[in-house]
């Protein structure tokens, strides 16, 4: 009997076949090589059958080397068990894919962004969320400015200045609008997002964040927010005199950084706290923030020092629109 050959991925274009001869049609292609015998009626059961014949082949095989690797006979009953190892293998490596995808993205409902003007307290804010159980990374504990440490995570500082510097700007010369990333600039966000997968609950401060908040909140929808402002005049004081900034600057940032931070609570209300208020009466404030984020109550052990409160708020006439500004802040803080 004569038979017809047909190649792998190889499409054809056969002569006429003989008499008792059948082909492959023009054009197909096949998975395996096969030789098909030359019988029209068993053609299409052969070929189905040549192809279960090689996966069969293919699972006897593997099955084989399992035992083989187990030390047992795959002719003995005891083959049933290795089948059984095998398959709680197959699952186990089931599980582990379904898990690494369901962390995947899920840092970011985990995250909280801490929010503030520089010079507001968000040092003090962030020590005591740290206190309190909260996961922050790699972080400074210490810096000429203050002995405690911002806590800030270096990672996303440099992160914001470079988005800064890429726009021509800077923390003290903040861009107007909304800012949109690049997908690159997206790409590194996420990257510095999954270093925080295994952690349970995790956040970042820094005040740059405000300027990028949009872009924060498009890329993790459902990170949760706290924030903390601080009178306008003890702002200017304290950036005079950590570096000699003019008072109108200085009080054109803090409008800038406070107006982001109001509309943000406008748009969506979250816990916010005020800096000016007596220590007291901030750690009990903090302490209902701390049970509603799920975090730990603080009491005896406290960030809180008298020198992250450098200056105090002085008696003098504010600009309206940072006044107006600083009514509805410390209004909806309850302050």
């Amino acid at each position: 009997m004569r038979t017809a050959h047909v190649h792998l991925m190889k499409r054809h274009s056969p002569a006429a076949p003989e008499p008792g001869e059948t082909t492959a049609a023009k054009g197909t292609i096949n998975q395996f090589p096969m030789t098909i015998q030359a019988q029209p009626r068993i053609l299409c059961t052969q070929a189905l059958g040549s192809r279960v014949q090689a996966r069969a082949l293919k699972k006897k095989r593997t099955l084989h080397h399992n035992t083989a690797l187990l030390g047992v006979d795959a002719d003995s009953p005891k083959r049933i068990d290795c089948r059984a190892h095998h398959g709680i293998r197959m699952q186990r490596s089931i599980v582990d894919l379904l898990e690494r995808v369901l962390r995947r993205g899920s840092a970011a409902k985990r995250a909280l962004l801490i929010l503030g003007m520089h010079r507001s307290g968000t040092s003090f804010l962030t020590g005591s969320l740290q206190q309190a159980g909260l996961e922050l990374g790699r972080h400074s504990a210490w810096n000429p400015h203050n002995t405690r440490g911002n806590r800030e995570n270096p990672d996303f500082v440099t992160f914001h200045e470079d988005l800064l510097a890429a726009r021509g700007c800077t923390w003290d010369r903040p861009p107007e609008g909304r800012l949109r990333w690049s997908r690159a600039e997206q790409a590194r966000a996420r990257a510095l997002v999954a270093e925080f997968d295994s952690l349970p609950s995790w956040g970042f401060k820094d005040p740059r964040t405000l300027l990028f908040i949009d872009a924060w909140q498009a890329l993790m929808p459902g990170a949760r927010v706290i924030g903390i402002f601080r009178h306008p005049a003890a702002v200017v004081r304290s950036l005079d005199a950590r570096g000699g900034m003019p008072r109108d600057k200085a009080f054109g940032l803090w409008r800038h950084y406070n107006a982001r931070l109001l509309a943000l609570h406008r748009a969506r209300p979250f816990p916010l706290l005020s800096f000016d208020k007596p220590e007291h009466e901030l750690h009990s404030r903090l302490n209902s923030v701390l049970a509603a984020l799920g975090l730990n109550e603080l009491h005896d052990d406290r960030f809180w020092a008298a020198e992250l409160r450098h200056h105090e708020t002085p008696a003098e006439t504010l600009p309206a629109d940072c006044a107006e500004l600083y009514r509805e802040l410390s209004a909806r803080a309850g302050a």
